[in-house]
């Protein structure tokens, strides 16, 4: 498929990704020294051909790591995303008489930390990946997804999904997940897509199918949907990188926090979540040290959907997740079930 779209200015969700893209003769023109996304980078970060390799050095390549890592240290005064975090979650505690919300102020200075800490380490992340572990990439692209990172935020709720301005110090929400699976899917279908926000959230669910398969439990015999551990506390970088994306990416197209803090929420045990047959996430279980200290579904308030409730019910009962994990106690929020 391609598109007879004209690029416009730089921010990638908004980039026509076509590989017969228009772009200003001095950049079409470019010798075969310079690949596609070297022209996007050149194009949309208003540099000249000859000034590419040292701006790309000097920006991405050489630039300091983490020098970006202060800007994702939340700020709870005057924010928006924030109150309305907090707005729902006073609904639920009130529906669920849960009392989580006692103190506001403690409350607040909980959250920041633990937001702080999940979208940081997102960030290291990030760059990691981008700088070190996936070399094999062109660097205009690697430094265009590193950019995109940095300032916005993708998100998918259950009514569909956005991209929007990441505000510094201010947004909470999931920047892009970028590992082998998702940056390869790019590379290849570039040429499919309108816009990189569709091309991207078409990669993660190309990775979620591949999550589906290498996270399953086979101990849970429902055939309503197959239940997926990702391993948490005490897991060494590679496997707690990858099962933080995991983790993020299947919670996508839900209500829930995790696709935010998915890192915090492993940093303290094995979380779990049971999908439908159609790969849709269902049941969310979290777990703390030795218990499982919350259950969310899909449903308004984080409801579980009734005909999922069995499954819930089942899991509490049959101690898999205790099993799986060697744990000896299986104690919580089960309100949801």
């Amino acid at each position: 498929m391609t598109s007879s779209h004209t690029l416009t200015k730089w921010a990638l969700c908004d980039i026509i990704t076509a590989m017969d893209i228009k772009l200003p003769y001095k950049y079409k023109q470019l010798g075969n020294d310079f690949g596609f996304w070297d022209k996007v980078y050149c194009f949309n970060n208003k540099v000249q051909p000859k000034d590419f390799k040292n701006h790309l050095a000097e920006n991405f390549l050489n630039k300091p790591r983490l020098s970006y890592i202060d800007d994702f240290v939340i700020d709870t005064n005057d924010n928006k995303e924030i109150d309305y975090f907090f707005k729902k979650m006073k609904e639920r505690a009130e529906i669920e008489n849960s009392g989580r919300f006692k103190d506001k102020e403690k409350t607040y200075q909980y959250w920041q930390r633990i937001y702080t800490s999940s979208l940081k380490s997102q960030y290291y992340y990030a760059e990691k990946e981008l700088k070190e572990l996936v070399e094999k990439y062109p660097p205009a692209l690697r430094a265009l997804l590193f950019d995109e990172f940095v300032t916005r935020v993708y998100d998918s709720e259950p009514h569909g999904t956005t991209s929007t301005r990441r505000i510094k110090n201010k947004s909470i929400g999931p920047g892009l997940i970028l590992n082998d699976t998702t940056i390869n899917f790019i590379m290849k279908n570039v040429q499919d897509y309108p816009s990189f926000k569709k091309l991207y959230f078409a990669a993660i669910e190309a990775y979620k199918k591949r999550v589906i398969v290498d996270f399953k439990l086979v101990t849970m015999p429902d055939k309503r949907g197959k239940l997926l551990m990702f391993p948490g506390a005490d897991t060494d970088y590679g496997r707690m990188k990858e099962s933080s994306d995991a983790f993020a990416a299947i919670s996508m197209g839900t209500t829930w926090c995790t696709k935010t803090l998915a890192p915090e929420y492993l940093n303290q045990g094995n979380c779990f979540i049971f999908v439908g047959n159609d790969g849709t996430p269902q049941i969310l279980n979290l777990m703390r040290g030795t218990n499982i200290v919350e259950t969310c579904g899909t449903q308004p308030n984080q409801q579980i959907t009734a005909e999922f409730k069995p499954v819930a019910e089942e899991i509490k009962r049959s101690n898999i997740l205790i099993n799986k994990s060697g744990w000896r106690t299986i104690t919580g929020d089960y309100s949801r079930v």
